[in-house]
């Protein structure tokens, strides 16, 4: 009875997977609105009452989906900050880029949610995905202010220089969502040249 039991389980998360995966897939494609729950389960390969099952309705599914993407985005970004210490300042943003353009590459669609314009999405989505953002560019200020506190960089506005450096990165990362076959290499070495560059024109000297 108990191996049953299991057995049923092992089913229902593997059809919870293959919806939250289904629905990453066509809203990086789509985007939110246009998508209905026949058309998610039939990319998922279920039935919708299968779907009925594991969420109350499409937005639900669509809230713990981006969800779900915010996990992976968060441990990505601790593994950006533990680049190792004998960097120097352009190594580090380079090494920091190329991990950003791999990401996007490997994470298209968890890269969509977060990069594309998201008035659409349900509130509670909505909210993952700022608070994430503003972890993010929370993140941004600190090494920089570290940066500034260790004498690898001369004092410049952070603030204003990370809100520069946030729209920069952005903009390019979504040349590379919107065509992958962009050369990965080109648009590293270009957002890095565009990083320094914002930097240097802040201020933001790195010391030799």
């Amino acid at each position: 009875m108990a191996r049953i039991q299991r057995k049923k389980q092992v089913r229902g998360e593997y059809t919870r997977l293959r919806l939250l995966q289904a629905t990453k897939e066509i809203m990086a494609e789509k985007g939110y609105g246009s998508v209905s729950v026949n058309e998610l389960t039939q990319r998922a390969g279920v039935s919708v009452g299968s779907f009925y099952h594991h969420f109350k309705d499409k937005e639900d599914l669509f809230v713990q989906a981006v969800d779900d993407d915010s996990l992976v985005l968060r441990q990505f970004f601790r593994e950006m900050r533990t680049l190792p210490a004998n960097l120097s300042q352009e190594e580090r943003v380079l090494k920091a880029i190329r991990m950003l353009v791999d990401f996007v590459d490997k994470h298209s669609s968890t890269a969509s949610h977060f990069l594309l314009g998201i008035e659409k999405f349900p509130l509670k989505a909505r909210q993952i995905i700022q608070e994430d953002m503003h972890r993010y560019r929370e993140e941004m200020i600190q090494d920089l202010e570290t940066a500034v506190e260790t004498g690898l960089m001369a004092p410049f506005d952070i603030k204003l220089t990370s809100a520069a450096l946030y729209g920069a990165v952005v903009q390019l990362l979504l040349l590379r969502l919107r065509d992958p076959k962009i050369d990965r290499e080109a648009l590293s070495q270009a957002i890095t040249r565009a990083s320094l560059g914002i930097m240097r024109a802040m201020g933001g000297t790195m010391t030799p």
